[in-house]
């Protein structure tokens, strides 16, 4: 069971998303590391077979998850995977004014 912010427990209320459903999407999702923060992506094929028509639904859920492992916000997206892959790998680091 992850640990959610108080941001994400009022985001995943408002989107209807039980403790369940985010720790399907914390356990089958993708995780891609960008921007120095963790992604979670929930894809249709990223869904067990078996799990098709019971979690099916889930599909394009998104998770940003911290360094500590709580889960910062949740979001549902079927295009958020195209998004998260364009981001740089790293945390830009603006310069410094001189």
């Amino acid at each position: 069971m992850a640990q959610l912010s108080f941001h994400a427990r009022q985001r995943a209320s408002q989107r209807g998303l039980a403790q369940d459903e985010i720790d399907f999407v914390f356990h089958f999702g993708r995780k891609i590391f960008r921007t120095g923060i963790r992604f979670i992506f929930l894809g249709e094929r990223d869904i067990p077979e078996r799990y098709q028509r019971s979690h099916g639904y889930l599909a394009g859920s998104t998770m940003l998850v911290s360094k500590d492992g709580t889960i910062l916000t949740v979001y549902k997206n079927p295009e958020a995977i195209r998004v998260i892959k364009k981001k740089s790998k790293n945390k830009r680091k603006t310069p410094q004014p001189a």
